[in-house]
């Protein structure tokens, strides 16, 4: 991490991750400068500003609300447009050949390939991989439901507290 400014003055000191390959004891001012230009604004794409960040997982581009990881071998701080596209192209390429089968009765569950590969019956966030044997692309919704477990209901109470009056004890003098 690079900081600008100090916690005793009146504005609040500016943070910067660093980038792949940089290291605190060789970053110049120039470099760590330049860090501070994230999250940077490269343009528009399908009427959806591109923007590129460094996060927690290292540098993104994030458009139309979702985000796809910038490869080792581009550079964050030099990425164009025309790049950034071609990387957002990749990644919906990718999440469409995840998907197996949809069921429009029921949009919260979906037949995916895992990040392993293997074919899983999802819903909301939790995963269940489909039994071997067992084409996923012939699954029915009914089949699907059966795979996964059941919903739990909430087994929290609502309950009113009671107000109690303390007691005053009375203290003994020896």
């Amino acid at each position: 991490m690079v900081q600008i400014g100090k916690a005793e003055d009146e504005e609040k000191p500016k943070f910067a991750s660093l980038l792949a390959g940089q290291s605190t004891n060789t970053i110049t001012l120039e470099e760590a400068i330049k860090l501070f230009e994230f999250p940077r604004t490269i343009g528009d794409y399908e009427d959806k500003t591109v923007v590129i960040g460094i996060g927690r997982f290292g540098p993104y581009i994030r458009h139309d609300a979702k985000f796809t990881s910038i490869k080792k071998d581009d550079n964050a701080a030099t990425i164009n447009l025309e790049r950034a596209i071609e990387l957002i192209e990749a990644k919906r390429e990718a999440d469409k050949k995840k998907l197996i089968k949809e069921f429009s009765e029921n949009p919260d569950i979906i037949v995916v390939k895992d990040r392993w590969g293997k074919p899983c019956i999802k819903r909301k966030g939790k995963y269940v991989r489909v039994p071997n044997g067992i084409e996923p692309e012939n699954l029915t919704l009914e089949q699907c439901i059966d795979f996964l477990p059941a919903e739990k209901k909430s087994t929290k109470k609502t309950t009113k507290k009671k107000t109690t009056k303390k007691k005053k004890t009375a203290t003994k003098k020896k």
